[in-house]
């Protein structure tokens, strides 16, 4: 009888991947919710006219989000409301970009 120990070897090394993995892998651990309210005076960074502002709101670069673009307007105001997951709530902060 034939046994393939190189096949043995992928199954099992794969199986151990995925203990590993479930084990290192994040899990929520809770629901930030974050409403971006307003900026005020903001730098215009154009040559021409004013800034189209817009604000960025993440807990993890992977899932960022964005508020809406305020045309020509240094003192936007947004009020919107984001649900951002958080899966370690010792290591992890909010970042908010604008």
């Amino acid at each position: 009888m034939y046994f393939n120990f190189s096949l043995l070897k992928k199954v099992f090394f794969f199986f151990l991947w995925g203990i590993l993995c479930s084990e290192l892998e994040l899990r929520p651990q809770g629901k930030l919710t974050v409403t971006v309210v307003k900026a005020n005076d903001l730098k215009n960074m154009e040559m021409i006219g004013k800034s189209d502002p817009y604000a960025v709101v993440y807990v993890r670069p992977m899932f960022k989000v964005k508020t809406q673009v305020i045309d020509n307007n240094l003192n936007p105001v947004w009020n919107q409301t984001f649900d951002l997951i958080a899966e370690d709530k010792e290591t992890q902060s909010l970042i908010l970009e604008v």
